[in-house]
């Protein structure tokens, strides 16, 4: 992966209008540069800026510093504030440019975008920059790519989950249903069961009501019987002598009838 990195040390070596211990500062910050020494660079640098505000130099080369040691976020706002400061064009194209480096390797891409479009803007002709801006616009387009499908999956697994909880929610209640109807059975069964012991114990009520009617009527004495067996008989041969008064009178009757 090519990312053109351009570092401005002991680049700008216009000292005249500054102090002389801000330049002395610098000059050390830049050995600690060279050396790979970025953490006594930086503080180099900032006791320059310290000293004198305004020294440019010491802006850009903090930039640097901060840069190598993979502080890509500081590196940026240190190259905004060097841009920001010169009134040179170029100086300042090269400012954005460094800018853009940094926020590209924060994975900050449209601001990257931005800072080398600042680059072109103060300095057309400048190459890198133009070289990274197309670089930066094709890692967006691929991250924009990549997030819309990461959003797409995830919608459709949202759908998957929303369907495979509505069969999971479907399933329960078939067999919420199923065992609603073997309890109704249940208690169908036993509500049958229970009308059933009702009626037999009715049954065995009415039977025992029965028998108890059956003890409760007095028995007949063997005298009331015979009396009653008695009148009885009193009572049919009464009958029989009734019945014989009557054939008698209609057998007189008869002759009667044949004499006339």
């Amino acid at each position: 992966m090519k990312i053109p990195l351009l570092i401005i040390v002991g680049l700008i070596l216009t000292y005249q209008s500054y102090s002389q211990e801000a330049k002395d500062l610098v000059r050390s910050g830049n050995a600690e540069y060279r050396n790979g020494n970025y953490a006594k660079a930086d503080s180099a640098y900032n006791l320059a800026l310290s000293a004198d505000p305004q020294f440019n130099t010491a802006q850009f080369n903090l930039g640097g510093s901060q840069f190598r040691s993979g502080k890509y976020m500081d590196a940026a706002t240190t190259f905004t504030r060097a841009a920001e400061e010169t009134t040179d064009k170029e100086l300042k194209a090269e400012a954005y440019y460094n800018r853009g480096n940094s926020l590209l390797n924060a994975q900050k891409l449209e601001p990257a975008i931005e800072s080398y479009k600042e680059a072109l803007r103060n300095n057309p002709d400048h190459e890198n920059a133009r070289y990274n801006l197309a670089y930066a616009q094709k890692l967006l387009k691929e991250s924009q790519e990549q997030q819309k499908n990461q959003d797409q999956n995830q919608d459709k697994n949202q759908e998957d989950q929303e369907n495979q909880d509505k069969q999971d929610q479907d399933k329960k209640d078939q067999n919420k249903n199923k065992d609603d109807q073997k309890d109704g059975n249940k208690d169908q069964k036993e509500n049958q069961e229970d009308h059933q012991d009702q009626g037999e114990q009715d049954n065995k009520n009415d039977q025992e009501q029965k028998q108890n009617q059956q003890k409760q009527q007095p028995k007949m004495s063997k005298a009331d019987a015979e009396r009653m067996l008695k009148a009885s008989e009193e009572g049919e041969d009464k009958t029989l002598e009734k019945l014989n008064v009557l054939k008698a009178k209609s057998s007189k009757s008869k002759k009667i009838e044949k004499d006339w």
